[in-house]
């Protein structure tokens, strides 16, 4: 069977599920950045996995954040520079001195709020085509294609 110019999200390309996936990763990104620049966020979407991290949990370490966001270490060091720069984060001395801990601040959990009311509306957005039975599959089906890249 030919995949080819199957898809209409990418023309020329063959209709590959991991296309298809990445053209909507880009749909999520745009429409995240525009809602950013929109509230004046002084955010980028890709800014909003470590922030939400931050909010929902507690990280002792920029080391312990890049594996649990599955980025390099540096990248890391780039977003907490610029969330501390909008003073979004606090940086103290962590009780082993090696590292530091990283906590939101006020600023920080008020933006962090706000930035989670916008994504759960984008997700209801992106969503509002599906019932409840198709939203829990579509869920399913996306756990099961990460746990592949877990193994």
């Amino acid at each position: 069977m030919s995949r080819k110019n199957m898809g209409k999200s990418l023309p020329n390309l063959p209709d590959l599920i991991i296309f298809n996936i990445s053209t909507l990763g880009t749909y999520i990104n745009q429409a995240g950045n525009r809602i950013c620049h929109e509230k004046e966020f002084n955010l980028e979407m890709d800014q909003l996995p470590l922030l939400m991290l931050l909010y929902y949990t507690e990280f002792d370490s920029q080391q312990s954040i890049a594996d649990a966001l599955m980025r390099n270490k540096a990248s890391v060091a780039r977003t907490v520079s610029y969330l501390l720069k909008c003073g979004y984060v606090h940086i103290s001395p962590g009780p082993d001195k090696r590292k530091n801990s990283i906590r939101l601040s006020d600023k920080g959990m008020k933006i962090a709020a706000e930035v989670e009311k916008s994504i759960f509306n984008l997700e209801d957005k992106l969503l509002s085509e599906f019932n409840g039975a198709e939203v829990k599959r579509i869920k399913q089906l996306l756990m099961k294609l990460i746990s592949v890249f877990q193994k």
